[in-house]
């Protein structure tokens, strides 16, 4: 993970291994880009060829070439709905040192969810000073799962997937799908009671509130 600015480990959980991965360096304007033919025992694969597919639907992104970072660093064409990366999202942050025994308590309910998964990213993400962050004052480890468009199934998959990471301390992406309760996500953001007193002071009528922050952090209040 320490290897380059973006790591990112990919796999469908199914086989035990992790399926692919992808290295995004920083360059300065002057410095030259070494694309190594093995990687920790992984072989160098053009994008267009990952999986077998041999189009740029999947990922239509150069490699081996530097480029702008706006470029570089989403995986997917957003422009695109029809490519990966238009599935249903959910993403769980642990701190760094319980990264693999939840990777192993969610490979042990893989078969739960492989007929839903298309392929989780795992990530590592420094800590940070935002209250509210999954990685305020903590390195984490996120573990994404992208999910086929069936928001009903995935939706009765989640408190499975929730309960497995629960031993972790495993925090929500706020923009992602999620079903913890209020009360769970008060025991997992210990500056959660600022940030509503924050939101009081500078928004007491609440106008610029949604039924997404009533439910999830104001319903008590």
């Amino acid at each position: 993970m320490a290897s380059a600015y973006s790591v990112c480990l990919f796999t469908d959980w199914c086989h035990g291994q992790i399926d692919h991965l992808r290295i995004k360096h920083a360059l300065t304007d002057d410095q030259a880009i070494n694309v190594p033919s093995e990687f920790f025992g992984a072989k160098h694969t053009p994008l267009d060829q990952v999986d077998g597919e041999e189009n740029d639907d999947w990922l239509a992104r150069p490699t081996g070439s530097p480029g702008p970072s706006y470029v570089h660093l989403p995986h997917f064409e957003l422009i695109n709905p029809t490519a990966p990366g238009y599935e249903l999202q959910t993403e769980y942050f642990v701190s760094r040192q319980h990264a693999v025994d939840a990777f192993r308590a969610t490979d042990a309910i893989h078969g739960e969810f492989a007929s839903l998964i298309t392929l989780t990213e795992i990530r590592s993400v420094a800590a940070d000073e935002l209250w509210m962050s999954p990685s305020y004052r903590t390195p984490t480890v996120g573990i994404h799962f992208g999910w086929k468009r069936n928001w009903q199934a995935v939706k009765r998959l989640l408190p499975l997937l929730e309960n497995a990471l629960a031993p972790f301390d495993a925090r929500p992406h706020w923009g992602k799908l999620f079903t913890m309760s209020r009360s769970r996500l008060e025991s997992l953001y210990k500056r959660l009671p600022d940030f509503r007193a924050l939101l009081r002071q500078y928004d007491p009528q609440g106008k610029f509130r949604n039924s997404f922050l009533d439910t999830h952090l104001f319903d008590s209040v």
